[in-house]
């Protein structure tokens, strides 16, 4: 009986015991929590793997989706990199000629791809998308400059032949191994805009790269287009060259020698293959800062490197000016050089007042 009662006072004051030490526990707890009103709200910094914004996403998926309809768009063999080897198919080549021909036609394409083997990315740079800047960037990112500060490289520096490495440069199985296995990223930016912007920039400015154009294109593009009177006034600079023969030229050798088309007016396709090179990003000039963050964060580049901020630009504005200068056959063939462009990288074609129309 005694027994009894002694368990009971025991198992009585261990209770009590444990039920001191939760009202303890729970008194702490109160002490340690804020008031909600005083929490704010954590710092979210993004990962590379956030970085990447849906609208983004959403212009890979619809590249993809183009690229099953048009498989060929950009391309003049839209074999040569599907098998992932095209060291075999060189190899195979009936003669020994026609395989270095094989491998130079397949390293062609990939010519405008700048590598940086540090992060592990690829990026195709596309004239008059904002690329003098990235070349800053990739220069910074690769180690081929001490500078950190973009703007503290010299903008002619970053389009000498050596400045950055090219994906070309590399052996066959090299180049494989970084397309498979890299991040790769371009800028693209509506089409007839940047057909205007390199325009102005080569026709119409005092620049000295202006002069050289003016020079190389615009004395051959009035010789071809003025006709009668006109015929005698060829301007021995190339000065005066104006939108309408630009664009019959452009149209001209796009129909008879596609390849032969100038870096700063070739179709985005031509340049950069994105039906053979599956990018994992493709940014906009129209969102460049945004986009050029995104894609900074994803590379896990330092921090605080960031794009200079691009000058305010008027080429929307002037574009339905210029394009009411053209004959609707010009309009025509002029968007159906950039077909491709428009339709895999989301744009619309445009009426002679330059305003938007369904593809």
């Amino acid at each position: 009986m005694r027994v009894c009662r002694a368990r009971v006072l025991v198992s009585s004051a261990v209770a009590l015991l444990l039920l001191l030490l939760c009202s303890l526990l729970l008194l702490l707890m109160a002490a340690d929590t804020p008031d909600a009103s005083q929490i704010k709200p954590a710092h979210v910094v993004a990962s590379p793997e956030t970085a990447i914004t849906p609208t983004m996403q959403q212009r890979v998926i619809t590249l993809t989706e183009g690229c099953s309809k048009e498989p060929s768009a950009g391309a003049t063999g839209n074999e040569l990199l599907s098998s992932n080897d095209f060291t075999v198919k060189a190899m195979r080549a009936d003669t020994q000629r026609q395989g270095y021909q094989y491998l130079a036609h397949a390293l062609n394409l990939l010519n405008h791809i700048i590598v940086d083997d540090k992060h592990k990315a690829l990026y195709c740079y596309v004239p008059k998308v904002a690329c003098t800047n990235w070349k800053r960037l990739m220069m910074i990112l690769s180690g081929s400059t001490n500078q950190t500060d973009p703007l503290r490289i010299p903008a002619d520096s970053v389009h000498r032949q050596h400045a950055l490495t090219k994906l070309d440069s590399f052996a066959p199985a090299e180049i494989v191994n970084r397309l498979q296995s890299y991040k790769k990223f371009l800028f693209v930016r509506d089409p007839l805009e940047r057909l205007l912007s390199a325009f102005r920039n080569k026709f119409e400015k005092n620049y000295a790269s202006s002069a050289y154009f003016k020079r190389r294109f615009g004395v051959k593009i009035q010789r071809l287009f003025r006709r009668g009177e006109d015929s005698l006034n060829v301007s021995p600079t190339g000065d005066g060259t104006t939108f309408a023969e630009f664009v019959s030229y452009l149209v001209l050798i796009s129909q008879q020698k596609p390849d032969a088309l100038n870096e700063h007016w070739a179709p985005v396709v031509q340049l950069c293959q994105p039906c053979l090179v599956r990018y994992d990003y493709i940014g906009k000039y129209e969102s460049l800062d945004k986009d050029s963050a995104a894609i900074l964060t994803s590379l896990e580049a330092p921090p605080g490197l960031t794009i200079p901020a691009a000058k305010p630009s008027v080429t929307s504005s002037l574009l339905p000016e210029y394009l009411a200068g053209l004959t609707p056959t010009q309009r025509l063939q002029l968007q159906q050089v950039f077909a491709d462009d428009i339709v895999l990288f989301g744009y619309s074609y445009r009426d002679h007042h330059g305003r938007t129309l369904e593809p």
